[in-house]
């Protein structure tokens, strides 16, 4: 009996963690319309840019409005077969008609795209994942600090060793008598 109350207590708390879809107020589809990009030193503490530090542009129009949503310029992600429906939660996609962006921050808007329209669509921003050419471009970084260290340690140990090494004939050719005397 206690091991089914242990379960049920289990199942209960695994539901509530789950979080709702599309919580937004107005019932918006957003589809991707662009590759991340790192987001601007003033606006890093904003929602959209958060865990990484990334964004991308995206196209929302309302679920129930009769305005098609266009295909992206960038296709969906292979391993999903399908377009995403954005966001999960209303902490990742910024819209300027629910919350202006501060005053003095300009690149916060998103950029209009002069081939689409955008007719009946609103533009956000939503968090996205890291940037691979940038955690390329650090690992790199990375390993050539790493290289760095490497190659002044050795140079360290085989200038120590050289030292090492005269110091002893030294002293071996002064207990056998070698000097210069």
């Amino acid at each position: 009996m206690q091991f089914l109350w242990v379960l049920s207590l289990l199942f209960m708390t695994c539901l509530a963690a789950q979080t709702i879809h599309n919580q937004l107020p107005t019932d918006l589809v957003c589809t991707p319309a662009g590759d991340c990009e790192p987001c601007p030193a003033d606006s890093l503490q904003e929602p959209f840019c958060q865990p990484f530090g990334s964004r991308r542009l995206m196209h929302c129009v309302t679920a129930n409005g009769t305005t098609p949503i266009p295909p992206s310029a960038h296709p969906p992600p292979a391993h999903t077969g399908h377009t995403p429906l954005l966001p999960p939660d209303d902490r990742a996609l910024r819209l300027p008609s629910l919350s202006p962006p501060p005053r003095g921050a300009h690149d916060q808007k998103p950029r209009a795209d002069p081939a689409h329209t955008h007719a009946g669509e609103t533009l956000a921003w939503a968090a996205c994942g890291r940037i691979l050419a940038q955690e390329r471009a650090d690992f790199l970084e990375w390993v050539a600090c790493n290289l760095l260290f490497a190659a002044v340690a050795f140079f360290g140990v085989y200038t120590r060793a050289r030292r090492q090494r005269v110091l002893q004939a030294r002293q071996l050719a002064a207990r056998i008598g070698l000097g210069g005397r």
